[in-house]
């Protein structure tokens, strides 16, 4: 087993990376020119509305610029890895968000959905 030496991280790493580099961002930074594309889900959408509009206030917050920040409508959270991965192909945002609301029922339908949305946002951020 590691010793707390060889496992934590020291005092004065991040600052001693930063002079090397080019921008380390660390906490709370600057999302000025960030551009971000947000794939929200329209089923469910009293819920991911209020997602969406936490994001956005959030973003807001940082400094990015509205202009900078495009929403995409998919049907229902199934369809946000589609969304995410054209956002992420079409490489004109720096960041992709998703919202999706999968509500469990009586049957199968919410694993289903919700692995398979889950999944394929992952595959998508590759």
């Amino acid at each position: 087993m590691a010793g707390s030496d060889l496992i934590s991280l020291p005092k004065d790493a991040l600052d001693d990376v930063a002079v090397r580099v080019g921008a380390s961002l660390r906490g709370e930074h600057n999302g000025t020119g960030l551009r971000v594309g947000a794939a929200c889900a329209l089923f469910n959408g009293g819920i991911t509305l209020r997602l969406l509009n936490g994001a956005l206030a959030a973003l807001a917050e940082a400094g990015t610029d509205r202009r900078d920040i495009t929403v995409a409508w998919a049907p229902g959270a199934f369809e946000l890895p589609l969304v995410a991965r054209a956002f992420a192909n079409a490489g004109k945002v720096d960041a992709v968000l998703c919202f999706g609301a999968v509500i469990r029922g009586d049957t199968g339908h919410y694993d289903f959905v919700a692995g398979e949305c889950a999944s394929g946002i992952q595959r998508a951020s590759r």
